[in-house]
């Protein structure tokens, strides 16, 4: 469970930078979950899947920038990174995550900032 403290420091430190932010449930999930299963998911109220933070065990609050969507959908190949940057059909996904993580880091670290 997040701590609703946490989560409302990230959310005002969002909104205050222009953010979008949103607080529907998150999936835990130890594997990336895509196609039906993400449809699945979605039908039953999920918003987006962590595969991280459900080992943790502590008060906390998850913050999330979202790169994949139902629209733009990871392959099942990224469950292994080395393996899937060794198939060319990954290719363009690949170098399209190098040119957005970056982005997306940046925004989460603001966010963080301003949830200070």
């Amino acid at each position: 469970m997040c701590d609703a403290a946490m989560i409302g420091a990230l959310r005002d430190g969002a909104r205050r930078l222009g953010f979008s932010w949103m607080e529907e449930p998150m999936l835990t999930s130890a594997t990336l979950v895509t196609g039906a299963d993400r449809a699945r998911w979605a039908n039953d109220g999920f918003s987006a899947v962590d595969m991280e933070s459900g080992l943790l065990n502590a008060p906390m609050a998850v913050l999330r920038i979202v790169l994949d969507t139902p629209l733009k959908e990871l392959s099942p190949d990224w469950v292994n990174p080395a393996r899937a940057a060794l198939r060319p059909r990954n290719w363009p996904q690949m170098f399209w995550l190098a040119s957005e993580a970056p982005r997306c880091a940046d925004r989460a670290a603001k966010v963080l900032a301003a949830a200070q």
